[in-house]
């Protein structure tokens, strides 16, 4: 007796295949996101570290810290735009250039003789004090 090939596959070996190429896509996908995530937030931690040396030269030119006169602030669009021009220094152009790339919004404080920076996302929230010390809050 002959038994007769058929080319081709057979449909359970198509399912497991897609169900295979499935499972591997969800974990690259999630991978990546949190790949992003943290290249995002290490982002921020340097440009806070940025801040905090702007921070010193801006002490030395106005003997005083840039900031609200508070312990806390909310960043948004504003602050990160004054932030980037008046610590930073950068032009009008730079700062609305640099303000569009980031994933954070930025603002900082400055009480009697200390400061503090706050970079916040939709979903951490970190926190720098002036010797460098960063806390991470999850929103």
């Amino acid at each position: 007796m002959l038994k007769k090939y058929r080319a081709g596959f057979s449909l359970i070996e198509l399912l497991v295949v897609v169900a295979v190429l499935g499972v591997i896509s969800a974990i690259g996908v999630t991978s990546y996101t949190g790949y992003v995530s943290s290249t995002e937030k290490k982002s921020a931690q340097n440009l806070m570290a940025q801040i905090s040396l702007g921070q010193q030269e801006y002490m030395s030119d106005n003997d005083t810290y840039f900031g609200s006169d508070d312990t806390s602030c909310t960043p948004d669009t504003a602050s990160t735009k004054l932030i980037f021009t008046d610590v930073l220094n950068f032009s009008t152009t730079v700062a609305e250039s640099k303000e569009k790339k980031t994933k954070y919004k930025m603002c900082a404080w400055a009480k009697d003789g200390a400061y503090g920076i706050t970079a916040a996302n939709k979903n951490y929230t970190l926190d720098m004090s002036a010797d460098g010390n960063i806390t991470e809050r999850t929103e």
